[in-house]
C-alpha cells in the first residue's frame, strides 16, 4: 500500500502534511492536481490510499470561479471510478459538499439542523428585494453555489422601518470585473448593491435567511469544527466586531472555545450534529464544519460543510494534530484491510 497526496506544492497544506508524515516516519507520493492524471492512475495499486487537497487558484476573478470548479470536478470524476483504491475523502463526497446547493439539500432531506435556504430562485435584485419586503425577511446571505473562503458571499440587509439597505461582501467591482479580495466592503448605495447582487444571482447561488449569530464581548461569532473519523479534532470560534462575515483570513479573530464557556450539553449537541451531518455523505471521513448557535438556547445549526476544510492555522502552528491524525488513519487503513 502507498499513501498518495494530490494537491499543490508551495502551500501550507502540502508543507504540514509533509511535517506530519516526517513525524510518523512515513513516506508518501505526491501528484499535482493540475497535471494530467492519466499517468498517475496507471501507477496506482489496489489498496493505495489517496488524500485530495483543493486546487489553489491563481486568479481572483469570480467570473472564472465556476469554470475552475467544474475543471476540478472533472479531475474528481476520473478518480472516483478507480477500482480498489481507498480515499481519505471520496471524490464524490468532496464534490457534494463543495456544491453548497446540493450539500444543503442533502442536509435538509436528512432532517439535519441547518441555516434555512429560501425555497425560491431569484433572477435579479428587484425580485429578491420585493420578496424580502413582502415576507418580512430583513436579512439574507447570498452565496455562490461553489467556492470557499467567503468568495462571492454577500450579507444583505434591509432595515424594517427606514428601508435603508446595507451590503457586506469581499467582492470588489472594477468596471466589468468582479474580484474576490481579503477585505470586507460595506456598501449602502442601491445602484452598487443592485450590481453586485445581480452578478452573484447570475452565477448560480443559494439565498439563506440571515440567522443572528451570538456575541461575546463586542464580537459576533460562529464555530469552526474539524470533524474527523467520528471525533472533533479541532474546534474554535471565529469572531468579528465589524462584519457579519467571520472567516479568519479576513482579519477576524480566532477565539478559544473555552472562552465561550459553553455548557457540556451544548458541546455534546455540537458533536452529535457534526456526526449526523458527516454521515449524510458516503466516504466523508474528514470535514470542516461551520456551526451557528441559534437563539437563547444556543441550538447548534450547520452553516456549511467543507470536505476539504482541514487547514486551521491554530492547529498547524501548534500540534499539527489534524494532519497527523489523517496520516495515522491512512497508515492504519492498510493494516485493517
Amino acid at each position: 500500500m502507498s499513501i498518495h497526496l494530490i494537491g499543490q506544492k508551495d502551500t501550507k497544506r502540502y508543507d504540514y502534511f509533509c511535517k506530519a508524515c516526517a513525524k510518523l516516519e512515513t513516506k508518501f507520493e505526491f501528484w499535482d492536481i493540475n497535471s494530467n492524471l492519466v499517468y498517475f492512475l496507471d501507477q496506482l495499486k489496489s489498496g493505495d490510499i489517496i488524500k485530495i487537497d483543493p486546487p489553489k487558484y491563481k486568479t481572483s476573478s469570480l467570473q472564472e470561479l465556476n469554470g475552475l470548479v467544474y475543471s476540478f470536478n472533472k479531475q474528481l470524476q476520473k478518480l472516483e471510478h478507480m477500482q480498489g483504491i481507498q480515499f481519505l475523502n471520496k471524490p464524490s463526497a468532496i464534490w457534494k459538499t463543495l456544491d453548497k446547493k446540493q450539500c444543503k439539500k442533502i442536509l435538509l432531506k436528512n432532517h439535519i439542523d441547518t441555516t434555512p435556504m429560501l425555497d425560491k430562485t431569484f433572477t435579479n435584485f428587484y425580485e429578491l428585494k420585493e420578496y424580502m419586503l413582502t415576507n418580512a425577511i430583513h436579512s439574507v446571505f447570498i452565496k455562490p453555489r461553489f467556492g470557499s473562503g467567503a468568495a462571492g458571499v454577500i450579507a444583505y440587509r434591509i432595515h424594517p422601518n427606514s428601508k435603508t439597505q446595507i451590503l457586506q461582501t469581499c467582492i470588489k467591482n472594477i468596471g466589468e470585473r468582479f474580484e474576490n479580495t481579503k477585505q470586507i466592503f460595506k456598501i449602502n448605495d442601491e445602484s452598487q448593491i443592485q450590481k453586485l447582487i445581480n452578478f452573484i444571482l447570475e452565477q448560480d447561488c443559494i439565498v439563506e435567511k440571515w440567522i443572528p449569530k451570538p456575541k461575546i464581548g463586542d464580537s459576533i461569532y460562529d464555530i469552526r469544527v474539524v470533524f474527523q473519523f467520528g471525533q472533533i479534532d479541532h474546534i474554535l470560534a471565529r469572531g468579528s466586531s465589524s462584519s457579519a462575515i467571520t472567516n479568519l483570513h479576513l482579519n477576524n479573530k480566532a477565539i478559544a472555545i473555552e472562552t465561550l464557556a459553553l455548557s457540556k450539553d451544548i458541546l455534546v449537541d455540537i458533536h452529535q450534529l457534526c456526526s449526523k451531518g458527516v454521515a449524510c455523505f458516503d466516504g466523508l471521513n474528514s470535514a470542516g464544519i461551520d456551526i451557528l448557535l441559534s437563539g437563547k438556547k444556543q441550538k447548534p445549526m450547520i452553516i456549511e460543510i467543507n470536505g476539504q476544510g482541514d487547514l486551521i492555522y491554530n492547529d498547524i502552528f501548534n500540534e499539527n494534530k489534524i494532519y497527523t491524525n489523517q496520516v495515522v488513519r491512512m497508515i492504519k487503513s492498510d493494516k485493517n484491510k
